[in-house]
């Protein structure tokens, strides 16, 4: 499964109440053939940084960087995109979609499975079904995921 992500995750797995779950499940990822699919560029990377210099928890930040290692830095489970590789939107998704996530609905429409990992219900209701798309809120792919 390819598994279209942004930077929100790196927030997501810095919760401490979520920290346990959170392990198990990219745990259970990594061991399976899923990839996680990000657009290269300026928002994920500046908020990896942003995180790593103004994070005091260790080990939220011990969590964010076993998981740069262990998946973005890895090509086996995680396939990054450029802005050249990206597409113009579908005119009926580029009139409703939020200007912010964009870039991840253009993600996603290249990859076979066309699924978005989010925390954003809003956007979930305006575009899940749309050309394909299973929008997914995190909380329910933790309960749903197929280990």
């Amino acid at each position: 499964m390819e598994i279209t992500i942004d930077e929100w995750i790196i927030h997501y797995l810095a919760e401490k109440n979520k920290i346990i779950i959170e392990s198990e499940i990219l745990e259970k990822i990594y061991k399976k053939c899923d990839k996680f699919v990000i657009l290269k560029g300026e928002r994920f990377y500046q908020k990896i940084s942003r995180f790593e210099k103004e994070s005091k928890d260790r080990v939220s930040i011990i969590l964010v960087k076993n998981f740069i290692r262990r998946f973005i830095r890895n090509s086996n489970k995680t396939i990054l995109l450029e802005d050249s590789d990206v597409m113009d939107l579908p005119d009926d998704l580029e009139k409703i979609t939020p200007g912010k996530d964009k870039f991840l609905v253009k993600t996603a429409l290249l990859t076979k499975d066309k699924l978005i990992l989010t925390t954003d219900a809003k956007l979930k209701e305006k575009i899940n079904g749309m050309h394909g798309l299973n929008i997914v809120l995190i909380d329910e792919f933790i309960i749903s995921y197929d280990c």
